[in-house]
C-alpha cells in the first residue's frame, strides 16, 4: 500500500455481499491479491494447483487447504474466533468454529502451559 499510494486498488464488500473497487461498503483485505491490491482470480490459482500437483509432485495439494492452514495458524497464534470469522468471510462464528478451529497439538500445549500458571 505505501508504495502504490493512491494507485493501490482497495476492495470493498457492499450490503449485498458483492465485491467492488469503487468504495461502496466495508473495505476488505483479500488474501489473494497482487502487490498493487488487485484481486487474483481463481483461474490463476487453478494453474498454481496444477503446477503443484503435476510439476512439483505434491499429489495431495489442494488450494483450499491453504485457507484451512491460514485459519489454524491464526487460532494457534491466539487470534479470536470472531477475527478469524471476519478474515474468512463467514456469516457467523459457529461456522468458523465447527470447520476450522479444531484443537491442534500446539493449542493443546499452550492450554496446558496456561493451566500450569495457576
Amino acid at each position: 500500500m505505501p508504495f502504490y499510494e493512491e494507485l493501490y486498488t482497495r476492495n470493498y464488500r457492499d450490503k449485498n455481499e458483492r465485491f467492488n473497487t469503487i468504495g461502496e461498503g466495508e473495505e476488505v483485505q483479500l488474501v489473494m491479491r497482487r502487490t498493487d491490491g488487485t484481486y487474483i482470480i481463481s483461474r490463476n490459482m487453478q494453474y498454481v494447483s496444477r503446477v503443484a500437483t503435476r510439476e512439483l509432485g505434491f499429489k495431495k495439494f489442494d488450494y483450499h487447504s491453504l485457507r484451512h492452514t491460514h485459519a489454524t495458524i491464526l487460532a494457534e497464534k491466539g487470534a479470536s474466533p470472531k477475527y478469524v470469522q471476519h478474515r474468512l468471510g463467514h456469516k457467523n462464528v459457529q461456522v468458523t468454529m465447527q470447520i476450522y478451529q479444531h484443537l491442534t497439538d500446539k493449542m493443546s500445549e499452550d492450554g496446558a502451559a496456561l493451566l500450569d500458571t495457576f
